[in-house]
């Protein structure tokens, strides 16, 4: 009987779960900082990869002080991916064997692409031919911001301003008319002094 209750006894130890060594966890932690002026980012992407993770990936985002922080972490290897708008992005492998892991300060460069010197160029139209009436666009001369309608038209190909005569192509203006009226006198030169450009 003492050896059926040895051999039950044996059988029953044989099968009986054994305490499961709890595995230790540990944590990958660091700043994030700019490049340029050694600042903290807060609100900076911290991403991190491995198979040990469930859905291989987790994220975070740092504080006020850049400061990140992944805890729980198993034994193995792990890639860090760290981002921020403006910035380029880094990514740090680590091996985490038997102790927590600090990665110390981050620095991200900002991403600033320096383009070559562009020129815009395009043609204004100066005038246009509508039937027999020739207008000219006064905004496509340059003048002062004081000057009057004699300065503007003396820039205007075929015009000319001699003392108290305007001519057009050679031909002697009689008359000017602003939207289609006399304006101010019949001397066309009055006229057009007195006239802001």
């Amino acid at each position: 009987m003492n050896k059926y209750l040895i051999f039950l006894l044996f059988i029953v130890l044989i099968f009986v779960p054994k305490p499961s060594l709890a595995q230790e966890a540990y944590t990958i932690s660091g700043n994030v900082h700019n490049n340029t002026g050694k600042q903290p980012l807060p609100g900076a992407n911290v991403v991190i990869k491995s198979k040990q993770l469930d859905g291989n990936f987790k994220g975070t985002v740092t504080d006020d002080k850049g400061y990140f922080v992944f805890s729980n972490l198993q034994p193995g290897r792990y890639t860090l991916i760290f981002s921020y708008v403006g910035f380029i992005s880094d990514t740090l492998k680590i091996f985490v064997k038997d102790t927590d892991v600090k990665t110390g300060v981050i620095f991200l460069n900002e991403d600033v692409e320096i383009l070559n010197e562009f020129k815009v160029q395009s043609t204004q139209t100066r005038i246009e031919i509508k039937g027999d009436t020739v207008e000219h666009k006064a905004d496509a001369y340059k003048t002062n911001p004081d000057a009057s309608a004699e300065d503007l038209v003396k820039k205007m190909p075929g015009v000319t301003s001699e003392g108290n005569v305007v001519k057009v192509n050679g031909e002697e203006v009689k008359k000017v008319l602003v939207d289609g009226k006399p304006f101010f006198s019949d001397d066309p030169t009055a006229t057009l002094r007195n006239l802001p450009a």
